[in-house]
């Protein structure tokens, strides 16, 4: 691991003709950094769900692109492991851990999760998909991707789901009508596997026998209140009473914790 801290590595094996997903989210890291580089709300995520790095934790991270999520983890104190496909989102998530001086405790692969976390040494203290299950082409490889994180994490670590929630009516006509910067599509061409993530399809995609712990957030989506501390903290307080409503189900975010 220490060989390998800060740097890109890639497999020759991988060196097959980029996915339409790959060329889509090195196009945005390429043009628009770490800050913009998915479409999907990025203003809250609850890192709580996460066991807090007191023995600094080593974090695998799926998708983790251009860095929003990885420079959070890093900041709070765990050393990270980031696969995605894309090297361009990859050398802007290593330039913001350099901006924050923690690129010594990053290591970054480009390539297939399933295929790159199956061949890694080592177990890790927490496994995450944050916001990236949805780009996946089908359930099984979901299956297979949350398959090859839990198998890496050693006994008593934590496989943490967190994504937008498939049940919500609002993704489908909120991106349809919106178009990507890249290529000039529908953002729905690239987030269309939304539909997939709820709590059953999640459940069903875990490895036989293991149970998750399924809860739903923001069912008003906090993004509508980002920057905006007062009305934001008033709505904090109505989503903390609202998840445990009727209306939970439709709540723009759904999370999944799994203890080995």
């Amino acid at each position: 691991y220490m060989q390998t801290r800060g740097k890109n590595v890639r497999d020759s094996s991988d060196l097959e003709e980029n996915t339409e997903q790959e060329r889509y989210f090195s196009g945005l890291a390429a043009n628009h950094g770490v800050n913009e580089g998915s479409n999907v709300d990025k203003s809250e995520v609850r890192f709580d769900l996460l066991p807090p790095p007191t023995t600094h934790k080593h974090i695998l991270e799926c998708g983790g692109g251009a860095g929003v999520y990885t420079a959070r983890l890093l900041r709070g104190g765990y050393k990270v492991t980031c696969i995605d496909l894309s090297g361009e989102a990859l050398r802007v998530n290593r330039q913001s851990a350099r901006n924050i001086d923690r690129e010594s405790e990053l290591r970054t692969l480009q390539g297939d999760f399933t295929k790159k976390a199956t061949n890694l040494e080592g177990n890790f203290d927490v496994a995450v998909f944050i916001k990236v299950l949805h780009h996946f082409p089908d359930l099984t490889s979901i299956e297979r991707a949350l398959l090859a994180a839990f198998n890496k994490l050693r006994p008593g670590g934590v496989l943490m789901i967190f994504e937008p929630n498939g049940r919500n009516p609002l993704w489908k006509p909120l991106y349809l009508v919106q178009k990507d910067p890249v290529e000039g599509k529908s953002k729905w061409h690239y987030e269309k596997n939304l539909a997939l993530i709820t709590e059953s399809n999640l459940l069903d995609s875990l490895p036989n026998g293991v149970r998750g712990e399924v809860h739903y957030h923001y069912v008003i989506p906090a993004m509508l209140f980002a920057g905006k501390s007062v009305v934001h903290n008033l709505v904090a307080r109505l989503n903390k009473a609202l998840e445990s409503s009727p209306l939970r189900p439709w709540a723009s975010n759904i999370s999944v914790r799994v203890v080995k």
